[in-house]
């Protein structure tokens, strides 16, 4: 009798373990995804409109929170001042990491907050001179409005504020750099 009583013993301590849930920050059954972006971004580099195309891909929870790597460059030519030779293809660049916040992604049209912090790199050569560089942190806060092509595809525009620091160089400056800038954009995400 005595072994009966802690065979229900056992069986009943097991039962209420396995029973209990787990708590925990982020739990198994949560929708993890990957994403790419591809986007265009239009901008001014000291009053002259420059093109920076660049993707951001990584993962996404819940078709909400979206996480990972970008990187953009120049592809125009822009006007560097008095003491330079023009801007070229990929006399700027930046990459780093970026998070998105999305709302409402359910809805036909819904909208983001996004983030992108990073390095930059400024490449310049100088009319006198050998060329030179400066080393930048780059900071781009964002929002954006999309809308559903299908339950995995958005298009999107958006607007953004590119804040750089690290420009040492004089008609291209810290402000000459920073600045105002529109994207558009495609972002499929896996189902």
């Amino acid at each position: 009798m005595k072994s009966v009583f802690t065979l229900a013993g056992i069986i009943l301590v097991a039962a209420s373990v396995s029973a209990a849930p787990t708590q925990a920050l982020i739990a198994n059954n949560d929708d993890w995804s990957f994403w790419v972006k591809p986007e265009v971004k239009l901008t001014q580099f000291g009053g002259q409109w420059a093109t920076m195309p660049g993707f951001q891909l990584g993962p996404a929870l819940g078709h909400t929170l979206y996480f990972g790597l970008a990187g953009y460059a120049l592809v125009n030519n822009v006007n560097a001042g008095e003491q330079y030779e023009n801007l070229k293809a990929f006399d700027f660049w930046d990459t780093g990491v970026s998070m998105d916040w999305t709302l409402f992604h359910t809805s036909l049209v819904h909208g983001s907050v996004e983030c992108f912090l990073g390095y930059g790199q400024l490449n310049v050569n100088p009319l006198q001179g050998s060329s030179d560089r400066a080393d930048l942190f780059v900071a781009d806060p964002g929002i954006n409005v999309m809308l559903n092509l299908t339950s995995s595809l958005e298009l999107g525009i958006g607007g953004s504020y590119r804040i750089v620091n690290g420009s040492n160089f004089q008609d291209l400056s810290n402000s000459d750099l920073s600045g105002l800038a529109g994207s558009v954009f495609l972002r499929w995400t896996e189902e």
